[in-house]
């Protein structure tokens, strides 16, 4: 954050206008930089509240403010702007809510996950979720928040500390107890971080992922793809290799907190 808000006020002096710092706070909520909330930071933090996120409203997002009048401003656009929802979308969020937990349900994932990996049923809701080379919205980005996912935040913020607690706890004791084996890289343990991701870099990802799911447990691989490699960023030029790497190479250890 120092390093970031220095380069706005060096910017600001050199051009002599107003330079606007957003940011992508989606898997940062209530991380802290020497005390400081992240999102304290800039004029706009925005955080997303999809299913994969550390705390959830089913689908949606949120923008946070450090001036009440440019939150006021973007307020009443979004209030002139957006419209109500339809009932059939309220159902199809209920019905995704209660598909989704008993998906995630112990003795369920078993199936959803072996689904997941070793059939096409349901590409069209996890590799196809992802459309890197194109920048787009989902149709009904101009639709207003439904009753059931501000419910279901409001039970998530209750429950919000008591996450982030789990978390760290969970981080910390897969840095105190898991194996050092050669050519595996452990995230550091660092005050203030909330861990989105515990994220280890192995030198043979699938093996690894294959081994720990013949033992029950499911490891992530995220991300999948690298900036250097998207089409639009091509023309660009040689980069290094490091996201390549970090691709190819990197798992992610459960740490979802206990019902």
């Amino acid at each position: 954050l120092d390093r970031l808000e220095k380069m706005v006020e060096n910017a600001e002096q050199k051009f002599g206008h107003k330079i606007w710092l957003i940011q992508d706070c989606c898997h940062a909520f209530g991380a802290r930089w020497k005390g400081r909330l992240i999102g304290t930071s800039g004029d706009v933090a925005i955080y997303a509240f999809n299913i994969s996120k550390l705390i959830t409203s089913i689908f949606g997002g949120m923008l946070t403010f450090q001036d009440q009048e440019l939150a006021n401003m973007v307020r009443n656009w979004r209030d002139s702007n957006y419209q109500e929802p339809s009932l059939l979308k309220s159902l199809k969020r209920r019905l995704y809510l209660l598909a989704v937990f008993f998906a995630f349900y112990p003795t369920i994932y078993g199936l959803v996950w072996w689904i997941q990996s070793k059939t096409p049923f349901l590409n069209k809701l996890t590799k196809a979720y992802h459309l890197d080379n194109k920048i787009h919205f989902p149709p009904d980005y101009k639709d207003k928040m439904l009753d059931v996912e501000a419910s279901v935040g409001l039970v998530q913020l209750v429950k919000y500390d008591r996450i982030i607690e789990s978390r760290r706890k969970k981080a910390l004791w897969y840095n105190q107890n898991l194996e050092r084996r050669e050519g595996w890289e452990f995230p550091p343990i660092i005050n203030g971080a909330t861990y989105s991701h515990y994220t280890v870099r192995v030198p043979n990802r699938e093996k690894v992922v294959n081994d720990s799911a013949k033992r029950g447990l499911h490891l992530g691989t995220l991300i999948d793809y690298s900036i250097p490699e998207m089409e639009c960023y091509r023309t660009l030029g040689q980069v290094a290799n490091q996201s390549f790497k970090v691709k190819n190479l990197t798992i992610n250890f459960p740490l979802q907190m206990e019902k």
